[in-house]
């Protein structure tokens, strides 16, 4: 769609079907813009390139492993020789925690 301006000239705007969103961040701390320089440069990409791969990083999330869990749990529980805890000794932690 045209739009006519003032001056008489026609304005056609822009549309691009693969256009990518923008982000700007403000407030970013001078040391975490450094390190983020560093990393980029680092690892060969821009720094707008090591930031997307960054937050797609972040928000993948991690699948977690029951069993790995539980293993480093039971690991856990045996390194510290914590018995393990019953409904009774649970209610009780939970009124203490209360009290």
């Amino acid at each position: 769609m045209l739009s006519r301006l003032h001056t008489g000239f026609f304005l056609q705007p822009i549309v691009e079907s693969n256009a990518m969103s923008s982000l700007t961040l403000k407030g970013i701390p001078d040391d975490l813009l450094t390190r983020l320089r560093h990393v980029a440069e680092t690892n060969r990409r821009s720094l707008n390139r090591e930031v997307i791969e960054r937050l797609e990083r972040s928000l993948e999330g991690r699948r977690l492993d029951p069993e790995s869990l539980l293993a480093r749990a039971d690991a856990l529980r045996a390194r510290l020789a914590l018995a393990p805890m019953d409904d009774a000794a649970i209610r009780q932690a939970k009124r203490a925690g209360r009290a």
